[in-house]
């Protein structure tokens, strides 16, 4: 069942816990590898595009701001 959510597997199977579908399910790692290299990509722009901003919160070691990143991040999702 490629691409279904595990609770819903579970529950055509008449599993009670999700941790039963857990254990048989195999699990693809494509969908997180291609999530973790958009989210590299995002943050990478942003460290090279961005001046440090202290201006606006806490700030990641090299002076970006985390606020900075996670507006990049959602604004991307976005499109």
């Amino acid at each position: 069942m490629a691409g279904e959510n595990l609770p819903l597997v579970g529950k055509l199977l008449g599993h009670r816990r999700h941790r039963t579908t857990a254990g048989y399910a195999h699990l693809a790692d494509g969908h997180l590898v291609d999530a973790a290299e958009r989210v590299g990509a995002i943050i990478a722009r942003t460290m090279l595009d961005s001046a440090p901003d202290t201006s606006t919160g806490p700030t990641q070691p090299g002076g970006l701001c985390n606020r900075s990143i996670e507006g990049s991040i959602r604004h991307e999702s976005l499109r």
